[in-house]
């Protein structure tokens, strides 16, 4: 009960907050029109601040909660694991309420200390979202500054090189992963507007932080009038390289919801000690807010690397069509897969070639590859007679030849033990058919790459 109430009470402060108006704007309206509507905007909304204590659910420990990293570490005991991989971890009760939140216009930004990439899961748009720590799933190019998000966490901190180049055929720049070290600053761009949504937002909203980390820890105090910020003590952190932002605040409210008492608790309007999962529910609730289901989707590549032999299995330079095979690997592995790199595909446990229309499978090539248990990659060898081959090509479009997969997902997504699914050869084909045809009677090596997505290997409802 004592929840449901101070629960109640929260959500009248999202609500006295206000909506983030749309900002279309009207080529009819006038400047002065322009500007007070962004006055408007600026006055309105909630600014949410998120830490580890939001994750917990998730399988994911946090630092300073009765079981968190730092308090077993104090106390000498055992220190704690994540019960599930960072990569198949499912967005949080939290998560998915500040996603419908973000939807109904309630939130203004979501400034978060976590590197876990749960709120990007949970479908909040990446441009809505400040990570001041960073992100295990990135890496970024140092010279077009892309930002990549992976399905795979990256193996170094504080902008190592990753060892992947830049998409961009014009750049090819080298990235570095996303994840700051003790000793690097917070990242300018995201502090800046950190700092600057802060001071105009009309709710700060602290979610599963102990606010000790600074300068993110101070980010809540700057929605507050000034008058309520005086007296408060500054803290020292190892995270404080970065210049101390300047008070320009139009006076706020500030609400904390955390299980643990925090240093902040002096100067906010509302104070909830109850786990995050708890209080949003009952908030989602009250606001009358649909909470969205979470629909994980996946995906894998698929390399295709097709040459003519002839019967005994030696290079096709000469010789009868009719002696002669086209030899197809069919490899699976990750959708970023470049060069000689081996990228994990974690969400994947196995996948086999149930069928391939038309190809026989040479049993004796199926190989698999797994680093410290992760799926790397799985070849598959298939074989066909080139003469068969090209007499059946010549109504490809509407006849392609169909490859039928069996997914097997990790068993940690609780996902349905098996997907099947059937791909449809058609590009491969009519391009093999092309090379075959222009080389006759040699091909020496023909690759082609593609990409199956949209895998819904996890669904998670949330009431």
């Amino acid at each position: 009960e004592r929840v449901e109430r101070l629960a109640k009470e929260l959500a009248e402060f999202i609500k006295k907050a206000g909506k983030i108006d749309d900002e279309d704007d009207d080529n009819n309206e006038t400047v002065e029109t322009k500007k007070r509507k962004k006055t408007i905007r600026r006055k309105t909304g909630t600014i949410v601040h998120t830490g580890a204590g939001i994750s917990t659910p998730a399988g994911i420990p946090d630092f300073r909660g009765p079981k968190g990293i730092w308090t077993l570490q104090k106390a000498g005991e055992k220190l704690p694991t994540s019960s599930v991989p960072f990569p198949l971890a499912s967005p949080t009760v939290t998560h998915m309420v500040l996603c419908g939140l973000q939807k109904a216009k309630y939130l203004r930004y979501i400034v978060s200390c976590n590197v876990d990439g749960l709120h990007y899961r949970s479908g909040i748009p990446r441009d809505e979202v400040g990570e001041l720590h960073g992100n295990c799933f990135a890496e970024r190019c140092e010279k077009c500054n892309c930002k990549y998000f992976r399905d795979f966490e990256m193996e170094s901190v504080g902008f190592k090189y990753t060892g992947r180049l830049c998409h961009k055929k014009e750049c090819a720049g080298k990235l570095r992963d996303q994840v700051l070290d003790w000793d690097d600053p917070l990242p300018e761009a995201e502090l800046c507007r950190a700092e600057s949504e802060a001071k105009n937002a009309k709710l700060a909203l602290v979610l599963g932080s102990s606010l000790q980390i600074i300068p993110s820890g101070d980010l809540p105090l700057l929605t507050i009038p000034d008058a309520r910020y005086k007296k408060r003590k500054r803290s020292k952190s190892t995270r404080s390289k970065n210049k101390k932002s300047e008070r320009k605040t139009i006076g706020g409210q500030l609400a904390i919801v955390n299980l643990q008492e925090t240093e902040k608790d002096q100067f906010a309007d509302l104070v909830i000690h109850a786990k995050t999962d708890e209080v949003m529910l009952q908030v989602a609730k009250y606001l009358d807010v649909k909470i969205p289901e979470y629909r994980r989707k996946d995906a894998f590549g698929v390399r295709y690397v097709a040459y003519i032999v002839n019967s005994n299995f030696t290079s096709a330079a000469s010789g009868n069509d009719e002696e002669k095979h086209i030899h197809l690997t069919v490899e699976i592995l990750s959708q970023y897969f470049e060069g000689k790199n081996d990228i994990p595909v974690p969400w994947l446990e196995d996948i086999n070639v149930v069928s391939f229309q038309n190809w026989a499978k040479i049993e004796n090539e199926e190989e698999t590859k797994r680093v410290e248990g992760l799926f790397i990659s799985k070849k598959f060898g298939f074989m066909r007679m080139l003469t068969d081959f090209l007499n059946s090509q010549e109504d490809v479009e509407n006849n392609p030849d169909e490859i039928v997969f069996e997914v097997k997902p990790n068993a940690r997504l609780n996902s349905k033990p098996n997907i099947t699914m059937t791909r449809s050869v058609r590009a491969l084909q009519r391009r093999l058919r092309e090379r075959v045809k222009g080389e006759r009677p040699f091909l020496s090596s023909y690759v082609e790459s593609e990409t199956i997505d949209n895998i819904e290997t996890h669904v998670v409802y949330y009431q």
